[in-house]
């Protein structure tokens, strides 16, 4: 706890200023390797837990898978393609046109969704199930089968893990992948 001249108490410890005159400061953060731990936490706690659990936890697999893909590609593409990376339109676009485009760039190109990964087109339809709510489309019913299933939820974990290393090319570039081939700490 620190104290000011007026008697004021806080518990923030002082800042410091950084000055670097003529220099640009620049922070990266990486976030795939995290959303991939959460995605395996919560596929594995669904499949330890209850009925009325098991939803909540599936859910959390899904979305997190999701946003592992997202982080995937693009983190992947600022490391090894940072003009891909650069273009607006690139981070913008639909989850499987970034990879399309990433793996044009990388000399592996594909010419329609289906000749992706199942993993990433597969992930996209169901978070679009979960986040676009129509109570009459079939695809509503369909993702409740896949959050309450630990088999199904196994299989979307397998299949990023998988599309990482492949996409990676088995060699994970660094900051992107620091930690990825280390045990789950929260597992």
């Amino acid at each position: 706890m620190t104290e000011d001249a007026q008697g004021n108490h806080s518990v923030a410890p002082p800042t410091a200023g950084l000055n670097l005159e003529g220099q640009t400061v620049g922070i990266s953060v990486f976030q795939f390797v995290g959303l991939f731990r959460a995605m395996e936490y919560n596929a594995m706690m669904a499949a330890n837990a209850g009925d009325a659990l098991r939803s909540v936890y599936g859910t959390n697999t899904l979305l997190a898978a999701y946003a592992a893909l997202e982080a995937l590609v693009l983190e992947t593409a600022y490391v090894k393609y940072r003009p891909v990376y650069a273009r607006s339109n690139f981070r913008s676009q639909q989850l499987t046109r970034k990879y399309m485009d990433y793996l044009a760039v990388d000399d592996r190109p594909v010419q329609r969704e289906e000749d992706l990964p199942r993993v990433i087109a597969h992930v996209a339809r169901q978070r679009a199930a979960l986040t676009h709510s129509e109570p009459d489309n079939p695809r509503s019913g369909h993702v409740g089968t896949i959050t309450t299933s630990p088999e199904a939820l196994h299989d979307i974990v397998t299949g990023v893990r998988e599309l990482a290393r492949w996409l990676w090319r088995d060699q994970p570039p660094r900051p992107v992948g620091i930690g990825f081939n280390d045990p789950n700490p929260y597992i």
